[in-house]
């Protein structure tokens, strides 16, 4: 969708390289860790992308980012709770705002959701989503919408 909407001339908010970059796992994994950003040690397994487990407190810390906004989400991580839909806001730090921000520009993308765990070592991105869910986000539609209203008025196509 993103390609045929970029085929057409129509400006999107997360470009097209961004998004791509998203469906090689290696390659992001390359580009994340040549600017500092931690990530596990992962490999491709036919279709899928394997991480080794990172020991961590029990909980995901889901990081939103518009533009140069960062909110957070606590969510029980699945692999030690099993699946569970609930989620509590918390206030991100300077360093995991940080963290977003650096997976963020690497990727290209305007918008983006990057999980975070805290291992021993320090926090880990375990993911980057270029098209999260911002429910339960506060603010994040009104937030959107000024970014696409501020990159109109911009130019920014």
């Amino acid at each position: 969708m993103v390609a045929r909407l970029a085929g057409a001339g129509i400006p999107c908010l997360n470009p097209l390289p961004g998004v791509r970059l998203l469906r090689r796992p290696e390659r992001l994994e390359q580009r994340l860790v040549a600017r500092g950003i931690p990530v596990p040690w992962s490999r491709a397994v036919q279709t899928y992308l394997v991480q080794p487990f990172v020991p961590n407190d029990g909980a995901d810390h889901k990081l939103y980012v518009i533009g140069d906004h960062v909110s957070g989400l606590l969510k029980p991580s699945p692999l030690l709770a099993g699946h569970l839909s609930s989620r509590a806001v918390f206030a991100v730090p300077d360093d995991l705002t940080r963290l977003a921000l650096a997976a963020r520009r690497v990727c290209r993308l305007d918008l983006a959701g990057v999980d975070v765990v805290l291992g021993p070592d320090g926090p880990v991105v375990v993911d980057v989503n270029a098209f999260p869910g911002y429910r339960g986000v506060p603010g994040a539609a009104a937030a959107v919408a000024d970014l696409v209203r501020a990159r109109i008025r911009a130019g920014d196509t």
